[in-house]
């Protein structure tokens, strides 16, 4: 115990006060005692005085005294008594400054009394003198916190207080009034941001296992701070530091949950991708070198948070609503503020990874370039650190969009080879016939069907079947039309360099399988020749693949390449294998090599 918590230091009151004080520190004070007790403390003293009690009200909250559960209905005469002496002295506690020294003395008996009490509020409340309404609990989370604040061990005493942080959270979820929310909203912050390991736990515990009732909360937060439906929303110092500290608690129950998402996943119906874009153009059109620090903080976090947010959740159409309310223009903001912790790590991020290879998609891809050109007009990007990164995502982002036109026009190949590795002709896709089992292959005639079935196809159709399986649960018909469509212009624009690869390794490496990949999942995309099992997403045949190669080359000169694109698929990282025809006999090649100048030149 620490020396200024001894009940010696009462011997500082007058007599007169003392009078009142000496039966309380009884075994069994009468009731008569501790309703005077009650009286002195809370009518008739300052508050300035109060703190020269603090060793008789640390006495009376021997959490000893606490009664069990089953003791309550109803309390003896001695436990009531206890009851009121701790309600008593807690509200005494509640309008005192405890010294910093005393503070790992009194928490855990401040707590022990204020869990007991707000558990039994109910129960209690026709026993003590002082009604346990909401505002008394409310005060004594407050007290606790302050306390909290004056402890250089706080991560320690929140992990020895079970319930603590779960009964902080219940408050601030049920809290309708707005001042007390701001105050609930920094304790908790200063609560969980600590306690990583159990918030999430906590988090389920305080909304009855309803992670929805807490993202609610969240949401409510957030949208406060910018009321989506301002065209130009005011953000003053307040709303950013709620702004940081909502973001933070975000961070802490995202980072302990299950595959550190759960929170996110949660606010995501809820417009969390709209919110923190908006806030962050917002942020970005009022910001200036010489801006408020806290303003440029939130600024960073949003555009961190935003990059976290595309990367845990999957869903191909988050990305365009960022894109709709202004993520390129938060980054265009950010880019020329001078930060004193600059933002280069969280900008790559945003262009290296989320951006350029969301330009694949062809229903994104138009909302980009729409919104690069609006943003681009007045403004240029003027972080050198990251220009690099800025003039890549350009340059590619320029080329697909031009692919992509080229994609939409009427006069773009649609022709197809007959899969029948015997047939070597091409037709208009709509012409071909599908396997009906995999759905993959096509043939101009039920012959070359049957005979491409007993050459090879019988063994291998249902692993084609897994193939399309994959490539279905990832992209519409369009979209998948348009990424074969890019890879095939990008294989024309390199094709003297593959077929030089595929040569180089062929000689090296006879017996194993040589296959292109595409990699679109990284800034700048690359396309090589390798080799090795060309299977990673999951259909696990670099077998089967080097029978059907051996089969097709022996089918009458006929060449087909294994293409393997790299792409990220929401939150994931995935292969899709594409088995082309590469023709190889001179004829076909002059003109083959002659239409893919024609479309590089459009390109």
């Amino acid at each position: 115990m620490h020396p200024a918590l001894h009940l010696n230091n009462l011997q500082r009151l007058s007599i007169s006060l003392r009078r009142f004080i000496t039966p309380i520190l009884h075994v069994e004070p009468t009731l008569q005692e501790v309703s005077r007790f009650h009286k002195l403390v809370l009518k008739q003293i300052p508050k300035a005085t109060l703190a020269e009690f603090i060793p008789a009200f640390y006495y009376v909250l021997n959490p000893a005294r606490i009664p069990k559960p089953e003791e309550l209905d109803p309390p003896t005469t001695t436990q009531t008594t206890y009851i009121i002496l701790a309600v008593t002295a807690l509200t005494g506690l509640f309008g005192t400054a405890p010294a910093a020294e005393t503070v790992p003395a009194l928490w855990p008996r401040v707590w022990a009394w204020i869990d007991f009490l707000s558990t039994f509020a109910n129960l209690l409340s026709e026993t003590v003198l002082t009604p346990l309404t909401p505002d008394f609990i409310y005060e004594g989370m407050c007290f606790c916190n302050r306390l909290l604040s004056k402890s250089p061990d706080k991560e320690m005493m929140i992990a020895s207080s079970p319930g603590f942080c779960v009964l902080a959270l219940r408050l601030w979820i049920n809290e309708t009034d707005a001042s007390r929310q701001i105050v609930l909203l920094v304790m908790v912050e200063n609560i969980l941001v600590p306690a990583l390991g159990d918030c999430y736990r906590d988090v389920l515990e305080a909304t009855d296992g309803d992670l929805n009732k807490f993202a609610k909360v969240m949401s409510r937060h957030l949208n406060t701070i910018v009321p989506l439906g301002r065209a130009e929303p005011h953000i003053d110092v307040l709303n950013s530091e709620t702004l940081r500290r909502t973001l933070n608690i975000l961070f802490a129950v995202d980072t302990c949950s299950p595959e550190r998402r759960a929170l996110s996943l949660a606010l995501i119906p809820l417009g969390l991708v709209k919110t923190l874009t908006f806030t962050a153009r917002a942020l970005g059109n009022i910001l200036s070198s010489s801006s408020f620090y806290l303003h440029r903080m939130c600024l960073q976090l949003c555009l961190i948070h935003l990059r976290s947010t595309f990367i845990k959740i999957p869903g191909k159409f988050i990305l365009p609503m960022a894109i709709r309310h202004g993520i390129l223009d938060a980054i265009l903001s950010a880019a020329r503020i001078d930060f004193s912790d600059n933002p280069e790590t969280a900008l790559e991020d945003l262009l290296n990874d989320i951006l350029a290879p969301s330009t694949v998609l062809c229903y994104t891809l138009p909302d980009i370039g729409k919104a690069f050109a609006r943003v681009t007009e007045h403004r240029e990007f003027v972080v050198p650190e990251v220009q690099q990164a800025w003039d890549s995502f350009v340059m590619v982002l320029s080329r697909r969009l031009r692919v992509l036109a080229r994609f939409n026009s009427e006069d773009r190949l649609t022709q197809r080879a007959c899969d029948n590795v015997e047939c070597g002709s091409f037709f208009p896709k709509p012409e071909l016939k599908h396997c009906s089992s995999c759905m993959e292959l096509f043939y101009c005639s039920r012959k070359c069907q049957a005979i491409d079935w007993k050459r090879g196809h019988r063994t291998s159709c249902d692993w084609y079947a897994k193939l399309r399986a994959n490539r279905v649960a990832a992209f519409t018909s369009r979209e998948y039309s348009f990424l074969c469509y890019l890879q095939n212009i990008d294989y024309e624009y390199q094709k003297v360099k593959l077929r030089k690869e595929h040569d180089t390794l062929q000689a090296e490496n006879s017996d194993v399988v040589l296959w292109t990949r595409y990699d679109y999942s990284c800034l700048p995309p690359t396309v090589t020749v390798t080799w090795g099992d060309p299977s990673p997403d999951g259909c696990d045949q670099g077998e089967q693949w080097k029978d059907i190669i051996d089969r097709v080359e022996r089918g009458g000169g006929e060449r087909w390449g294994l293409e393997v694109i790299r792409v990220w698929v929401g939150n994931t990282l995935k292969d899709f294998m594409l088995p082309l025809r590469r023709i190889s006999d001179e004829k076909a090649v002059e003109t083959e090599l002659d239409e893919a100048q024609r479309q590089v030149n459009h390109v």
